[in-house]
């Protein structure tokens, strides 16, 4: 048994460099699939998170864009109204309106807030109801 020994150990000793070499080789390359994976992680955290402020940004911006054409098509959709009834409700003092039992003023038509073009609105559309009905 002891030259069993021997030889093991004269066989281990020969290639003894080969093995260092071969370990060293192993460390280094598990090191750099852990420095590999860690880059992947620390990308993909950084790419979500850019994907989902740019994602938020186009959102806000079509948002943005739809309200602006809402609000273009609502405007031209209320000069159209006003310029087929002949009702113009930008004046407020000037606002009359008149039906069968129904005369109201600009001064009594005016409201405080953002309930001002509501109220114009509805009384510019009760008139011309009033209108069509005599």
């Amino acid at each position: 048994m002891s030259q069993e020994k021997v030889d093991r150990y004269k066989k281990e000793k020969a290639n003894r460099k080969k093995t260092i070499a071969r370990e060293k080789l192993k460390k280094k390359l598990y090191i750099l699939a852990g420095v590999l994976v860690t880059a992947v992680f620390v990308v993909w955290i950084g790419w979500s998170v850019y994907a989902e402020k740019k994602a938020a940004e186009d959102e806000s911006r079509q948002m943005s864009e739809f309200q602006a054409q809402l609000e273009e098509y609502l405007a031209t959709a209320t000069a159209t109204e006003n310029a087929t009834t002949g009702n113009d409700t930008t004046t407020g003092a000037d606002d009359k309106t008149t039906g069968a039992d129904d005369k109201t003023t600009g001064a009594d038509d005016k409201t405080t807030g953002a309930d001002e073009e509501t109220s114009s609105e509805e009384e510019t559309t009760k008139a011309a109801d009033d209108s069509k009905k005599e």
